[in-house]
């Protein structure tokens, strides 16, 4: 115990004295913030006219109270490997230095690598290193993201490598997508937590994955003889870009198929026709002959579950073309999660994005229908839900020392722990959503007597397909019983959402989302008469053909 309060101590006494002072100057701001946010205008344009070294020691020194009580966690080990790169103090500084406006991308001039060690338990590789992201979320506060790129002395394989702040994938969100995306049989890079210092210092988690290229394909027991696409880094750094199928300049290789030129992009150049030019009748019998379908249903349930509008008409898509198949197939990359209770635009709607492939393929009543049975048959199993949360607990329980040790990243650790928890909310919460979607089937109905006849107005609400199997009608203690067997199909609709304009004004028509509307059925059964002018009562007898549930209803 003695230990243990001695290194407390040693770590506080080493903080900078002036750093100290300015903490006792920046708490009594707090005073003046909070006068001022109840009395004066917006606390932003406030705190704006603060000093920057005040407000990040402001910052700096709320979080440390606020993660008191996490120091148990200190001296404990945190069970995640740990690396060490090693690089000369100028070549760090100009990585950490020369970066672009907050406003601004990262572009080309700002990822010049530079000579470095990388430092694994006792063996040593050479490396280059850059920064990496085009957002802010990787390089404008201390803790940066990274791309390091090995000789031809691979590190477990890997030509290249990404350390990625976990704090731009939600923590352990985009983690778990891998996991998920693997139980779906799609593709993923290799990936998961470490601990990183630079030059022996400022130990940090980061998530770490493989990049996108021949050594990925080949572990992953993909043919390299393949072209592999994505998003080309100029349209990338478009700020305006528009929808990538515009052009074959939009696209890039991340591996050539070595037998055609570097140039060729003949299988895009057949995607794009399909996608923009032609008409529903020739997209429908044609697009399953170049994309291969189990693996877009894979990734069309993958996305659906995340409610991602990450993968979307312009960037985060990857291709594979599977030369042996002569069709793409989908890699899963950065899909992020929302909620579909809480972050859809509409209570009707369960499924909202901006892909152009997927909402033209979906658009299609069959491939629709066919895309939800398979989602049904994911959702519908409680076990993958059950292993789905025991991966994530598991997964939260290995990182969060080490993310309780991580001194340079943004947030308290209650912020991680409560971020946890709110991703774990989703991932029920969107699931049991969606299951709900098919188990309910929402009912209402009415009936009309006629001359010698009943007419009868059904409406229900579910993804799953429905049959009206029976139809009983008593009176009087007589009873006539009707078998129907009439099916009821999911009411699903295209509906075009507001495009967000204000980010991208190009983007025009793409982004929509998938309405489940209540479908309608009338049943009109004749020569019934009873003879009785008194009341009679009805029970209308729905099964759901996905789950098999009988559901009986009773109308007066």
């Amino acid at each position: 115990m003695k230990k243990f309060f001695k290194k407390i101590s040693k770590k506080i006494l080493e903080k900078n004295l002036l750093s100290l002072l300015l903490s006792l100057i920046s708490l009594s701001l707090v005073f003046i913030f909070v006068f001022a946010y109840i009395t004066g205008p917006d606390k932003w344009l406030i705190i704006s006219k603060v000093p920057s070294f005040i407000r990040v020691n402001t910052r700096e020194s709320l979080e440390s109270i606020r993660n008191l009580s996490y120091l148990k966690y200190i001296n404990v080990e945190h069970g995640l490997p740990e690396y060490n790169i090693k690089i000369d103090k100028d070549k760090l500084e100009s990585l950490r230095n020369e970066i672009p406006k907050q406003s601004e991308q990262l572009t080309d001039e700002y990822k010049n690598y530079e000579d470095a060690e990388f430092v694994d338990g006792d063996r040593e590789y050479k490396i280059k290193i850059r920064k990496r992201g085009v957002s802010k979320n990787h390089w404008l506060w201390d803790k940066k993201s990274w791309r390091i790129q090995f000789d031809d002395n691979l590190f477990l394989g890997i030509k290249n490598l990404n350390f990625i702040v976990p704090f731009d994938r939600s923590y352990l969100v985009e983690q778990f997508n891998h996991y998920r995306a693997k139980r779906l049989g799609l593709t993923v890079p290799r990936s998961f937590f470490s601990v990183v210092r630079i030059n022996g210092k400022d130990p940090a988690v980061y998530w770490t994955v493989e990049h996108y290229e021949k050594e990925m394909l080949e572990v992953a027991q993909l043919s390299s003889d393949a072209n592999f696409y994505g998003e080309s880094d100029e349209y990338t750094n478009n700020t305006s870009y528009g929808n990538l199928f515009d052009s074959l300049d939009n696209f890039k290789k991340y591996n050539n198929d070595l037998r055609f030129a570097e140039g060729n992009f003949a299988e895009v150049e057949l995607l794009r026709y399909l996608v923009n030019d032609a008409d529903e009748k020739e997209f429908k019998e044609n697009i399953f002959s170049i994309v291969d379908k189990d693996s877009f249903y894979s990734w069309s349930i993958h996305n659906a579950l995340a409610f991602g509008q990450h993968q979307d008409w312009g960037h985060n898509i990857r291709y594979y073309f599977d030369s042996s198949l002569g069709k793409f197939k989908f890699i899963p990359i950065d899909v992020v999660m929302f909620s579909i209770d809480d972050d859809s635009s509409d209570p009707m709607f369960f499924e909202e994005h901006s892909n152009i492939l997927i909402n033209k393929i979906l658009a299609i009543p069959e491939f629709m229908s066919e895309r939800n049975y398979r989602l049904w048959q994911y959702v519908g199993n409680e076990n993958n839900l059950k292993d789905e949360l025991e991966y994530y607990d598991q997964l939260y329980y290995d990182t969060k020392i080490a993310f309780y040790q991580d001194d340079i990243r943004r947030g308290a650790n209650k912020d991680f722990d409560k971020e946890v928890a709110v991703y774990r909310d989703k991932i029920v919460g969107n699931v049991e959503t969606m299951r709900d979607l098919f188990n309910d089937i929402n009912f209402s109905g009415s009936v009309r007597e006629g001359d010698n006849n009943f007419v009868f107005n059904i409406k229900t609400r579910s993804l799953s397909p429905l049959f009206v199997e029976k139809i009983k009608i008593l009176s009087n203690d007589e009873e006539t019983e009707k078998q129907i067997n009439l099916e009821i199909l999911p009411d699903i609709e295209l509906i075009q959402l507001p495009s967000p304009k204000e980010i991208y004004p190009v983007i025009n028509d793409y982004y929509k989302a998938f309405k489940l509307n209540f479908s309608q059925l009338n049943i009109k059964i004749d020569n019934i008469d009873f003879g009785y002018e008194e009341d009679f009562d009805v029970k209308i007898l729905i099964r759901n053909k996905y789950t098999d549930q009988l559901f009986e209803f009773n109308i007066n």
